[in-house]
């Protein structure tokens, strides 16, 4: 965390090959150490929690604690940093570096001490693990996991691309300057996701994951599009709150998702495999944060914009901002339903998947 917030250039090293090669590097290290802990944890959900409303139930109140982090993650650096498009505060990047190391090793350790741990039923499952390459096969060979991926790695493409683009969509589109005032605006988003978290837990009990999945981008849908309109605070805080719901659902919903796809791969294959599944799956996401920069670049170099230059914000880049604000997102959720509708696990197919895993738990319940 703390190399991370610290470029070359905040001790007066400006030169791109020298800032390149450290963002390179730093990058990679960072997300090495970063997998290696998310991937566990992300795992022991759907081997925790095995039943549909276990993990609805469980997965509103895990998410409720994800959306506070978020909360956090996006108002503390604002205030160390009172403007995050300003490069004079690139010092105080540095500071918040070391406040969220400090913050990582705290809540770190709570977990590791207290957090989740395997069911005695799995404990030996990875002794009969696949190796790393048959592993990778047989996750890409799951159509399940290829329709789900797909679609993820839209719905990852539009969380990346709103911080991102936030601090210069409210400040140059929504007249905003102060960016804890902007950070606070997507905090609205995540505050009404706290409560929309609750009533997709009630809809994924009625109607299934694969048709709330396909509601709830929807919605998210529908609630982007007047951001194309809107100029000035109040409309800006209003449609964020809007936003919230659809966001609450695509937070929600990934869990119970991949719990579903990993409990047809163990009957399968005979074992639990969610680490492998999550670990493949976070090779896709990497891909959502290739295409938010081709995006951004794309449409940057061609309004004129290609080097970041505050004082030149005309018509054209206003445009922009908006396209990578909404237009963008909106295809991407567009072709993240089309993925959910393809999806096959559903229906009878999911029910048969259900029993017959219920099945085989208590089968190795019984030789504990």
């Amino acid at each position: 965390m703390i190399i991370l917030y610290t470029p070359p250039m905040t001790i007066g090293i400006n030169d791109e090959i020298t800032n390149f090669a450290y963002f390179l590097t730093t990058i990679i290290i960072f997300e090495l150490f970063y997998t290696m802990f998310s991937i566990n944890q992300t795992a022991l959900f759907p081997e925790v929690f095995i039943d549909k409303e276990e993990r609805a139930k469980v997965n509103s109140i895990r998410q409720i604690f994800t959306i506070i982090g978020l909360i956090l993650a996006f108002i503390l650096p604002t205030l160390f940093i009172p403007d995050l498009t300003d490069r004079k505060y690139l010092q105080n990047y540095w500071i918040f570096g070391i406040f969220a190391c400090i913050i990582v090793i705290i809540f770190g350790l709570i977990f590791l001490k207290w957090g989740a741990r395997e069911k005695a039923e799995f404990k030996d499952d990875y002794k009969n693990q696949p190796s790393l390459i048959e592993s990778y096969k047989i996750c890409v060979k799951n159509e399940n996991f290829r329709w789900a991926a797909f679609s993820l790695t839209m719905v990852w493409f539009v969380f990346g691309m709103l911080p991102t683009i936030i601090p210069l969509y409210g400040k140059f589109v929504l007249g905003v300057d102060n960016s804890l005032f902007i950070a606070l605006m997507l905090a609205l988003a995540f505050i009404s996701a706290m409560g929309f978290v609750f009533i997709w837990r009630i809809v994924v009990l009625r109607i299934g994951v694969r048709k709330t999945w396909i509601c709830s981008l929807l919605v998210w849908i529908v609630t982007f599009i007047p951001l194309l309109f809107v100029t000035g605070v109040a409309w800006g805080l209003f449609i964020f709150f809007l936003m919230g719901s659809g966001f609450a659902g695509a937070l929600f919903l990934r869990e119970i998702l991949w719990g579903d796809v990993m409990d047809e791969d163990e009957l399968t294959t005979g074992v639990r495999r969610e680490a492998a599944y999550c670990g493949v799956n976070a090779l896709f996401m990497r891909l959502s944060t290739i295409l938010i920069f081709l995006a951004i670049s794309l449409v940057f170099t061609n309004i004129g914009w290609a080097v970041y230059a505050p004082e030149k914000v005309t018509p054209e880049v206003i445009f922009g901002l908006q396209l990578l604000m909404v237009i963008f997102p909106v295809i991407a959720l567009g072709i993240a339903i089309f993925g959910f509708y393809m999806y096959p696990l559903h229906g009878e197919r999911l029910i048969k998947v259900k029993e017959a895993r219920q099945k085989l738990h208590a089968e190795k319940k019984s030789k504990l």
